[in-house]
């Protein structure tokens, strides 16, 4: 679905066993996704709530709780990967996103080896490796981008956290450069949007203030900042875009998003 006038893509937040082997290759076959992410409570959802990993879980017995998450990730990353891999040769994005361990946000060094031991251990060029944007994290992402991994900066939230991202990225970008690297790898800064305005529609309301509208602004604040940056291998994604409960349309932020970039300007933006 990528649209290159626009620079526009859609990309799936899910990821569970069948719903890959099935729903998922018919969603990017009739053009509706065309990369995907995931995240430790996606997976923790799906591994404890879908029976399509009941044989692999019989099978991981006596393992720690992070071995077993590890190897049913993998697996599930693997088979997205493999599905997205056309779209990515074709350069229709085709990219599937893993978190790294959240409870290393603070540890630069421990953050680079995971990701690095992730994305060889599952083995396709389309991965990308999510990074928490902590004071850590901007220098594992650096470290991950300037080795030719993926990176997708995850958990962003203000404009000095995309600040730093794309410092992060641009300096990483010329250490590339330096070696001679002539296709960069890509990333992409993750800015969550609802999560501003589930927090803060109530008091709002409460003030008759117009509500629903915090976490756009907020998203479209940092959105001008990448698209400032011209990094030519970095990219905005809009994440946190699902509408919680009945008050607004499914999808109400993509909807305004793409309003508020695509129509203006007609040659940017991505959600």
């Amino acid at each position: 679905m990528y649209n290159n006038e626009l620079k526009f893509s859609l990309w799936c937040d899910f990821v569970e066993r069948s719903f890959l082997e099935g729903e998922f290759g018919e969603l990017i076959a009739n053009n509706v996704v065309n990369a995907a992410t995931s995240n430790p409570s996606i997976f923790q959802a799906a591994f404890l709530g879908s029976p399509a990993y009941a044989e692999d879980k019989a099978k991981l017995q006596g393992k720690s709780a992070k071995e077993i998450y590890e190897a049913l990730a993998i697996s599930d990353i693997q088979l997205a990967a493999k599905k997205l891999l056309s779209s990515y040769e074709k350069g229709d994005d085709g990219f599937i996103s893993i978190e790294v361990d959240p409870f290393l946000c603070d540890d630069t060094e421990a953050t680079v080896e995971e990701g690095k031991r992730l994305f060889k251990a599952i083995g396709y060029p389309n991965v990308m490796i999510k990074v928490p944007a902590t004071e850590a994290g901007f220098s594992a992402m650096e470290a991950l981008l300037s080795e030719g991994i993926n990176v997708n900066a995850t958990l962003v939230f203000s404009d000095t956290q995309t600040k730093e991202c794309i410092k992060a990225f641009g300096s990483a970008n010329k250490t590339l450069v330096e070696k001679g690297v002539k296709k960069l790898p890509q990333a992409v800064i993750s800015i969550f949007v609802s999560r501003f305005d589930r927090k803060l529609d109530g008091e709002l309301a409460k003030i008759d203030f117009v509500t629903s509208r915090v976490g756009i602004m907020n998203a479209m604040r940092c959105y001008e900042l990448i698209q400032n940056a011209k990094l030519p291998n970095v990219r905005t994604l809009f994440a946190s875009t699902g509408a919680k409960g009945d008050k607004l349309s499914p999808d109400y932020y993509i909807r305004h998003l793409a309003k508020l970039i695509c129509i203006p300007q007609q040659n940017h933006g991505q959600s």
